[in-house]
């Protein structure tokens, strides 16, 4: 937030040391983070449904075979 709010890169004299307490980012509330995670839930078991299984991985391609 500091680089995006500042000219320049970010500036560690600038963070309050406190921001490692927080459990979230600044300005994301707990309901952001609910929501966050319930719609990555919901995408991760369609892709699961969606998507075939495979029984192994795939055979190196020979350019990475080495």
């Amino acid at each position: 937030l500091d680089a995006l709010t500042h000219a320049g890169p970010a500036k560690l004299s600038r963070i309050s040391p406190l921001t490692c307490l927080s459990d979230v980012m600044q300005k994301v509330t707990y309901a952001d983070v609910a929501l966050a995670d319930t719609t990555l839930a919901v995408l991760l078991v369609r892709g699961a449904l969606v998507h075939r299984k495979i029984a192994a991985e795939p055979a190196l391609r020979p350019y990475a075979a080495g």
